[in-house]
């Protein structure tokens, strides 16, 4: 049998308090900067669609699109601030699309999915929705 660590004896008991000082350390540190970010008039949160509630697609191109065009498209539906990548090949698509302020009252993140696909047919032709998740809000 291999030992790697054979006849070692070390005292981890020994070091616990500075261990648990360092880790209240920590926590104390992080909330701290979290609290700083929330009230300190800092970058806000980034809360993915999980939170705030929106929509995830994977769209399957017959013809590689223009992502100007993608992006362009989902911005005139209203979704401005839609986050548009290109995973695989050149035909695959994600489109993250979340509901915001007074958009969040008053659309529902399944309506948000339809607006978002009536556009881009209309603009770019035909497509294949691969995968569609609708995140609700504040889960």
């Amino acid at each position: 049998m291999l030992r790697i660590l054979h006849g070692t004896s070390y005292d981890f008991i020994k070091w616990w308090k500075a261990m648990v000082f360092l880790t209240v350390a920590f926590i104390v540190i992080g909330a701290g900067m979290l609290t700083q970010r929330l009230v300190g008039g800092g970058v806000a949160v980034n809360y993915s669609i999980e939170f705030t509630g929106g929509t995830l697609l994977q769209l399957k191109f017959a013809q590689p699109p223009q992502e100007d065009d993608l992006r362009t498209t989902i911005s005139q539906a209203g979704y401005a601030h839609a986050e548009i990548q290109r995973y695989g090949t050149p035909l695959d698509y994600t489109v993250r699309a979340r509901l915001e302020g007074e958009q969040s009252a008053t659309a529902s993140a399944d309506s948000t999915r339809l607006q978002i696909e009536r556009a881009l047919k209309a603009k770019l032709g035909t497509f294949l929705v691969a995968r569609k998740d609708v995140g609700a809000a504040a889960r």
